[in-house]
């Protein structure tokens, strides 16, 4: 599957979204209730793949799934921890809020979307979702999760019709698409 059909499965799936489930969007309703319904409808649009949420399994690895920072990111992003100690590389442990791709040893194009989703109403920063993202996308500091591509679903509920606006990442870099 090229970016292009990934692009327009998303899609797809978001307005249907939107089409069953808008009452969770137009009541406001959990970030996580929003992204299971939206994973529901991406099963339909990426069948043969495994669409999870939350998962932090990386089973080969034999932990779980991490993305690699430079210290002055996560210190930029308000980040930083007691314990991180002194390292100029530091790990942060991650729970994708959607991913599509394939259970198993990780290969060439098993890992093919990576999704971090934010409504308008929510009060955390989306800016710690958008470096996830391209990390998630990226080989820089050792990163193993290498997804095809990553996007930022943003979730426009303050209006009378909740709308979308998407930001895209490949290569540790956001692209047009």
């Amino acid at each position: 599957m090229n970016d292009i059909e990934i692009k327009e499965n998303l899609i797809e799936s978001i307005k249907d979204l939107f089409k069953y489930d808008i009452y969770l969007l137009k009541n406001d309703l959990s970030e996580r209730s929003i992204t299971h319904r939206l994973a529901v409808c991406l099963e339909k649009n990426f069948s043969g793949s495994d669409v999870d949420c939350e998962y932090n399994g990386h089973a080969e690895a034999g932990h779980r799934k991490l993305v690699k920072m430079l210290r002055s990111e996560v210190i930029k992003l308000g980040l930083i921890r007691e314990n991180d100690g002194d390292n100029e590389i530091i790990n942060r442990y991650v729970f994708p809020d959607i991913i599509i791709h394939k259970r198993g040893p990780s290969g060439s194009g098993k890992n093919i979307l990576i999704v971090e989703a934010k409504k308008s109403t929510s009060t955390a920063t989306k800016e710690y979702d958008l470096e996830k993202l391209k990390r998630y996308t990226s080989p820089a500091y050792e990163n193993e999760l290498i997804y095809n591509l990553g996007v930022f679903v943003f979730l426009n509920i303050d209006s009378d019709k909740p709308n979308y606006e998407l930001t895209f990442f490949k290569n540790g870099e956001e692209i047009a698409l």
